[in-house]
């Protein structure tokens, strides 16, 4: 392969010397260049020689231009530092900020920047979010405008606190004195974090900074918060949220972290139907069951009803081996089926808005009953077409009780555990472990 190669630049320059004859070409030049330089550098001489003869590699150094620089091709250590501190004096890094704000412009630009957690080190997470604002700072600023930007640190909330016990411990401290560590910590880490922003030469009112933890900073998020509240803007009400029970708090979505080897433990429970709906009831179907199918099944003392989706085909089935009687969607029977290792013997078949004023038997809660509601969130992907409903522990669940008026009941205390309105045989039970493993011994199974 080498000597194809040889052989093709060989053809190219041929073709190139072809070239130069009928039209000066690129060929001819180099070789004229080449050639004025070889006299150029032994004056004197009767006839140019070619640069480092009997050496093929350099026939061609000379014919080479490359710019000359001081600027080394290596810097480390300290050399590296002090190389990085002259070229942010030359090019006047530190008041290319003042300079613009003090300029005339009839425009001004104002980024709100979301200020990062003062919880611990600068890395490439927060030069990518820096350094691409700061893009959109200068390219406003070419555009003749003045910009306002005043960094920040948001220097409340679990991720300091948990760095700052994780570093000190717990022992002996109270909560006075946790406060007073973590403000110390994350005023370590603002310094930090504000020398490598301003060393990445991001154009910023670096005098001005704010800090959530400042007394002025608090009193008026209290006042827009009062502005609020006065306007009707502020009201209490229940809502699902993500919970911690090992740290006792609340937890942004972005803070979930999922293991991907865990399996859900899944049920399926039947709730017997008290009151057929008005579009079923017909003679045969005194004794049907909603089978509903679920992979919370701590969730089911909390049930308050049942939903279905009001365009789907639903069926009751017969059992071969038990002549119970099961609601469910119509294309999920074969699954069932399945599940079941059983014959299902469709009995009727109806729409889902025909369920409509069903009434059903909690599977656990003597004497408590629960609808049959239409939502939109049900899909046929997985289970029964029927869902178990659970206001106080799911989004969806609980955007269907708002809808309906439906209680809210938390069975759950802030340590993951069962209350009493769970029943005394689930109260004080941690709810993912010995509380499922008890409750799914009271659950009625197909």
């Amino acid at each position: 392969m080498l000597l194809c190669r040889v052989s093709a630049v060989s053809q190219t320059l041929s073709r190139w010397g072809r070239r130069s004859h009928r039209g000066g070409g690129l060929l001819h030049r180099a070789l004229s260049f080449s050639s004025s330089r070889s006299q150029a550098v032994s004056p004197g001489e009767g006839s140019p020689q070619p640069a480092e003869t009997g050496s093929p590699q350099g026939l061609y150094r000379d014919t080479v231009l490359l710019p000359r620089t001081d600027f080394p091709m290596k810097l480390t250590g300290q050399k590296l530092l002090n190389r990085e501190l002259q070229i942010q004096q030359e090019c006047g890094f530190a008041d290319l900020y003042s300079w613009q704000r003090e300029r005339k412009a009839k425009k001004e630009f104002c980024l709100h920047d979301g200020p990062p957690y003062a919880n611990g080190d600068p890395h490439v997470g927060h030069a990518l979010n820096k350094i691409l604002k700061d893009f959109r700072n200068r390219f406003e600023m070419l555009r003749g405008r003045q910009v306002h930007y005043i960094p920040g640190w948001d220097c409340h909330g679990l991720p300091i606190e948990l760095k700052a016990l994780g570093e000190l411990g717990t022992s002996g401290l109270g909560p006075l004195e946790i406060r007073q560590k973590a403000r110390e910590f994350a005023e370590g880490a603002i310094a930090r974090q504000k020398a490598a922003f301003q060393r990445w030469g991001v154009m910023a009112d670096w005098d001005q900074c704010y800090y959530t933890y400042d007394g002025v900073y608090e009193a008026a998020q209290l006042k827009v918060f009062q502005e609020m509240h006065s306007k009707g803007f502020i009201y209490q009400d229940y809502k699902p949220v993500f919970w911690s029970p090992s740290t006792r708090t609340a937890l942004a979505e972005a803070e979930l972290e999922y293991n991907p080897e865990h399996v859900s433990r899944s049920i399926y429970t039947t709730f017997p139907l008290s009151t057929l709906p008005p579009g079923i009831a017909s003679e045969g179907l005194e004794s049907v069951s909603v089978l509903v199918w679920t992979t919370q099944p701590w969730t089911i003392p909390a049930n308050q009803a049942v939903c279905y989706m009001p365009n789907a085909k639903y069926s009751v089935v017969k059992r071969a081996d038990t002549s119970q009687l099961l609601l469910v969607a119509s294309e999920c029977s074969a699954s069932v089926a399945a599940l079941l290792d059983t014959e299902l013997e469709s009995v009727g078949t109806f729409t889902g808005s025909q369920l409509e004023g069903g009434i059903c038997k909690h599977p656990t809660i003597p004497d408590k009953e629960v609808p049959l509601l239409p939502a939109n969130h049900v899909t046929m992907a997985k289970g029964t077409g029927l869902v178990h409903t659970a206001p106080a522990h799911g989004m969806d669940d609980y955007s269907v009780a708002s809808q309906f008026k439906l209680s809210v009941e938390c069975m759950v205390d802030e340590d993951g555990k069962f209350t009493e309105l769970a029943g005394p045989e689930l109260q004080n039970l941690t709810v993912m472990t010995e509380g499922t493993d008890k409750g799914t011994e009271k659950y009625v199974k197909p």
